[in-house]
């Protein structure tokens, strides 16, 4: 249910004719954050990304995110996330605007366990899982200048995953 009343947001947004940020324009940004996996483990994560934007409200964005290390129990485990989206924004005021995100992203979780067997002889296996999901969020943006913004977003990166995070971008 979420999902269809995010995809609707991201449409509704997408669809909206007010003034944006000027066409052909590219920006960059860093946030930080924090990923809740499987419901009940919380992480720091930080990332980057980059926009091209198409229309005055409709933009392309990639995007890297680190969304976690685990090292519990011999098993050390490194999470991150690469997303390519639309972002449509819907302004409220001259400052400020909603925005609906619907993409893509690739989920990479690798690793190591190490363990010992009946004879107490270490052993190590390594593993790496890559999963391919759709990409909702909901954010909103904040401009402190003409060139530079703030913003706050969540993310469903995975079906267990969700990321809440805080940044800055500049426009270019």
């Amino acid at each position: 249910m979420i999902r269809k009343i995010i995809a609707a947001a991201a449409l509704a947004a997408c669809a909206a004719s007010s003034y944006a940020a000027e066409p052909g324009s590219v920006y960059a940004g860093v946030d930080a954050g924090t990923t809740r996996l499987d419901g009940n483990s919380t992480k720091a994560s930080y990332g980057g990304f980059l926009g091209y934007q198409v229309l005055p409200n409709i933009a392309i964005e990639g995007g890297y995110r680190d969304l976690g290390h685990t090292n519990l129990y011999g098993l050390r485990d490194k999470s991150e996330q690469y997303s390519l989206s639309l972002v449509g924004s819907y302004p409220v005021s001259e400052a400020f605007s909603l925005y609906g995100r619907l993409g893509v992203s690739r989920i990479s979780h690798a690793g190591e366990y190490t363990g010992y067997n009946g004879l107490g002889e270490q052993y190590k296996l390594d593993y790496r899982v890559n999963k391919a999901r759709l990409l909702p969020g909901i954010g909103a943006s904040y401009k402190l200048s003409q060139k530079v913004s703030a913003r706050v977003e969540l993310q469903q990166a995975d079906i267990n995953t969700t990321n809440l995070s805080a940044g800055v971008s500049y426009s270019f």
